[in-house]
């Protein structure tokens, strides 16, 4: 009798054990930047079947700690904000990262459930042609932050010189510039 008791005690100590280590967790889930328009508003963890197709992988160990958390935007069409190394950059199609300076204690937080709310920013795009003078395009994006406020950051895109020998594409580099310069150019060329 004793013996049966100390056996049955130590099978449900074992089966304890088995239903803790395969009790269902969060996985932490490998997310990649690059992502198919159709898997950017998929939660991946109610869906574990698409995991496959959109390139999500579980993270084993836990180890690798250098994954980019990201928010996509709303405009222009394919932008993200990207958090990696405790930095957030701006992500657009056919460009190279642009640093903002932007934090999590400003508002703007990058977690898993976050990832799928898109930021409905505003985008105004202006394309200016001054008598005498280089065209200009600039854009003003306004991204509002999870705390309520809107934060506003300007951009001007440089004339891309073309030439003859080089026929390999790169990203272009935007320039940073200052809302109040964006403000005073148009109101000084936009002619509508």
């Amino acid at each position: 009798m004793r013996f049966s008791l100390k056996h049955a005690f130590f099978s449900l100590v074992c089966l304890g054990l088995l239903a803790c280590g395969g009790s269902s967790r969060d996985d932490v889930l490998i997310v990649p930047t690059e992502m198919p328009e159709i898997c950017k508003g998929i939660d991946f963890t109610m869906q574990p079947d698409m995991r496959d197709i959109c390139g999500v992988r579980p993270a084993r160990y836990q180890s690798y700690k250098n994954i980019p958390q990201q928010r996509y935007l709303i405009m222009p069409k394919g932008a993200s904000m990207v958090k990696k190394d405790g930095k957030v950059e701006l992500r657009l199609p056919n460009t190279l990262p642009i640093p903002l300076p932007i934090s999590e204690s400003e508002g703007l937080s990058f977690s898993q459930d976050n990832r799928l709310v898109y930021l409905k920013n505003t985008m105004i795009y202006k394309e200016l042609f001054p008598s005498g003078q280089a065209r200009i395009k600039m854009f003003k994006l306004q991204i509002p932050l999870d705390d309520g406020n809107v934060k506003s950051f300007c951009f001007n895109l440089p004339e891309t010189k073309v030439e003859e020998r080089k026929r390999t594409y790169s990203g272009t580099e935007i320039e940073p510039l200052q809302c109040t310069d964006f403000d005073n150019i148009v109101t000084k060329f936009d002619k509508k």
